[in-house]
């Protein structure tokens, strides 16, 4: 069933969405405070590396399916 930016669903996944980047957002201002003689690009790099290092919010293995 698709999504729709106007639907109740739609609407709280945008808003998931945006906080994600505010989050984002939060860290590079950290990284940039702790760390002000890195460029930009390096900072990057830190976020990346952040985000793919998170744990997992549950125990067991992930699983991913992609559904066409």
């Amino acid at each position: 069933m698709p999504l729709h930016a106007s639907s109740p669903e739609g609407q709280r996944i945008l808003e998931a969405c945006e906080l994600h980047d505010i989050g984002l957002d939060v860290l590079r201002q950290r990284f940039r405070r702790d760390r002000p003689e890195l460029a930009a690009d390096r900072i990057e790099e830190m976020v990346r590396a952040w985000v793919a290092d998170r744990p997992y919010d549950s125990p067991g293995h992930p699983v991913i399916s992609f559904r066409p």
